[in-house]
């Protein structure tokens, strides 16, 4: 099955108070990888969540993007050739990260470190 194909019952879902852009992130990543990701600052020292990311300068799929919007953080996930999958006002939407609106707001690309594979 194609990332596409994997992601696609996630596009459309609306944007709402308690589902915003890394809750979309700790979804994905919990019911298509099996990683549970947690909440920063609330689960997690930031000092120790800082620990479970590496920022990579070529990203491949799966791993995290990383914006800044107006001062405000936002997350997505990288699918294939540049594709990422977020949460916007609208919804869950997928964009390209060299789209005019997107890439000059990225601030890194992040993997997750699996210590334990």
């Amino acid at each position: 099955m194609t990332q596409i194909a994997q992601v696609s019952k996630y596009v459309g879902l609306p944007h709402r108070s308690d589902f915003k852009c890394w809750d979309l992130v700790k979804l994905i990543y919990k019911e298509i990888l099996g990683i549970d990701l947690l909440d920063l600052g609330k689960d997690l020292p930031i000092e120790e969540y800082r620990k479970q990311w590496q920022r990579v300068n070529s990203p491949t799929a799966w791993d995290i993007v990383h914006f800044k919007i107006d001062g405000e953080q936002h997350a997505g996930v990288i699918l294939k050739k540049g594709n990422f999958i977020h949460c916007v006002a609208a919804g869950v939407v997928i964009n390209n990260v060299s789209d005019k609106i997107w890439k000059p707001r990225i601030v890194g690309f992040y993997r997750y470190r699996n210590d334990n594979a």
